[in-house]
């Protein structure tokens, strides 16, 4: 039985305890300690979100030293714990990886606090899983927290291959955020919850400095959140996905692999559904969430039918709010009635809370200018509404799991303050563009053409993914349709959408032609915009 304990920060050896300082940095060798930037730089695999924290640090700040990890050995918090480690900065995340011995899951005992500062703490497990949020603790006070994590092989974002997952990742964020104790212990015989879907319930990745705001979140990495330590989330949703890719691209073998009897599976489908003439509503859409259903009961699990989460758009007859997947609402309430299953119906209250809200007080729950994704606010209003539906209709499985969460005061009083930019910061924001284009158009990228032309029949998706690496910026985790000719479900969609979101390329033609080769002038066109990026961020 996998076994590991560790304390942070101790002035002395704790007997069964492994002592971890500020310097204690992930090592294969060693099977534990924190993660950095410099440490991501080195490994490939650390740099894959899927399999780590999901916490990259903003592509305009990879030229400076952000992470600090500092440490405290005095301040006798109980008989065990004197010490702890943190992050000197709030909006910076403290990241520890413990490797583990196979999948499945896992009870983890978390312990923090100190004696110095009041503190104010979220907790992520694995990609970005929500365990706690904004929690606030007294000096002098420890808090202790217990909940259970899924370790899982999992097909990444623009990937085609199985990556196989191995480790436990624990995320502490916040004022005085620390850690004093962690106790891992496999917990092999609880139940999963396995959630198959698209971009809107994913784990989704961010940048750091954090801001819940401009975070992309998917509902379903909020739910660990309602959750006891009886049961686990496994979420195999991703950008892009249809019921027909799901299974096509082989994250549904990966499920059948793992799920056991009384385990759940959770699914929500219809963003891409809609998309493709063969899923329609009533037609391949509802035909394969029967087919799934069907395979799911075959291994002794219980499938649960999600309609689709709502996006807020207001392009009806004068401005009104426009319902854009009732169809497929009605899709999943037919199929659910007819086979007998769970339903929860998300679009129905989904549609009721954009409503309740207005067209722009409910825009404050989406990542700004997109109207299809969450912010983590508006993730964890989705992800209650889902809880408040599975009370009501009662899913026995999953009710005797959920806890009470208290009122997010800190949400609600940042949710109140956000204001759109100033003219004045955007003004200066232009200035830097500015001074950033002037000095990129006198770079002469001739001489970088030659050595690209040796390497014959490269697409401009291929130079967009060398591009961004060479910047060290990640590809996005959605997509959002801004060529007429790139669907969310190509492994490089998230390439397409990071290189436009960067000004790299433009959408005024609609369609990208992404696997036709390269022209010369479009290298030059993109690598002055290259440029411009690796200037900007010195500025």
């Amino acid at each position: 039985m996998f076994l590991k304990k560790f304390m942070f920060g101790a002035a002395e050896e704790v007997e069964g305890f492994i002592n971890i300082s500020n310097d204690t940095l992930y090592a294969d060798e060693i099977g534990y300690g924190f993660v950095t930037e410099k440490l991501k730089e080195k490994n490939e695999l650390l740099q894959i979100p899927e399999i780590g924290s999901a916490f990259d640090i903003d592509p305009e700040l990879t030229s400076q030293k952000i992470t600090n990890i500092i440490m405290e050995q005095k301040g006798h918090l109980n008989n065990l714990i004197n010490g702890f480690c943190s992050s000197d900065k709030p909006d910076v995340p403290l990241y520890f990886k413990v490797k583990v011995p196979h999948s499945g899951n896992y009870n983890i005992k978390l312990v923090m606090g100190n004696n110095n500062s009041d503190m104010i703490i979220s907790v992520f497990s694995q990609r970005r899983r929500f365990v706690l949020k904004n929690v606030m603790v007294k000096a002098g006070e420890l808090l202790e927290h217990n909940f259970a994590a899924n370790v899982c092989d999992i097909i990444p974002r623009g990937k085609t291959e199985i990556y196989r997952d191995d480790s436990i990742d624990i995320t502490i964020i916040g004022q005085n955020a620390c850690m004093n104790l962690v106790i891992l212990e496999e917990a092999l015989e609880i139940q999963t919850i396995y959630v198959a879907g698209d971009s809107t319930l994913t784990d989704q990745g961010t940048i750091y400095p954090y801001n819940p705001l401009t975070s992309y979140c998917g509902w379903a990495q909020i739910l660990p959140l309602f959750l006891s330590r009886g049961i686990a989330v496994s979420n195999h949703s991703h950008s892009g996905l249809t019921t027909e890719s799901f299974r096509r691209e082989g994250h549904l073998s990966i499920v059948e692999n793992n799920i056991k009897p009384r385990d759940l599976f959770i699914m929500q489908f219809g963003h891409n559904d809609q998309k493709d003439k063969t899923l329609d509503a009533f037609g391949g859409y509802a035909n394969n969430l029967r087919r799934y259903i069907d395979e799911v009961r075959e291994k002794g699990a219980c499938p649960i039918i999600v309609t689709p989460v709502s996006r807020t758009i207001w392009n009806g007859v004068d401005g009104a709010f426009n319902d854009m997947f009732k169809d497929y609402a009605n899709a999943c309430i037919l199929v659910s009635k007819e086979k007998g299953v769970a339903l929860i119906d998300l679009h129905e209250r989904s549609v009721d809370f954009i409503l309740k809200h207005g067209q722009k007080n409910s825009s404050k729950y989406f990542v700004p200018k997109d109207y299809t994704h969450n912010n983590d606010f508006g993730a964890f209003e989705m992800s209650k509404l889902v809880v408040e539906e599975i009370k009501k209709v009662n899913i026995e499985s999953l009710v005797k799991y959920l806890i009470d969460i208290p009122e997010d005061k800190i949400q609600i009083k940042q949710l109140k303050s956000w204001v759109e930019p100033s003219d004045e910061e955007i003004k200066a924001d232009v200035k830097q563009w500015t001074k950033a284009n002037s000095w990129a158009e006198e770079i002469d990228v001739n001489s970088y053409i030659d050595t690209f032309i040796a390497k014959k029949n490269v697409s401009k998706v291929e130079f967009l993914d060398m591009i961004l690496k060479d910047l060290k910026y990640p590809p996005t985790n959605v997509y959002n349709d801004i060529f007429e000719d790139v669907f969310g479900d190509e492994w490089y969609a998230g390439i397409v959408q990071a290189a436009y979101n960067y000004g790299l390329i433009s959408n005024e033609n609609k369609n990208l032609d992404p696997k036709e080769q390269i022209s010369i002038e479009e290298v030059k066109v993109i690598a002055r915009g290259a440029y411009k990026l690796k200037i900007k961020s010195f500025l």
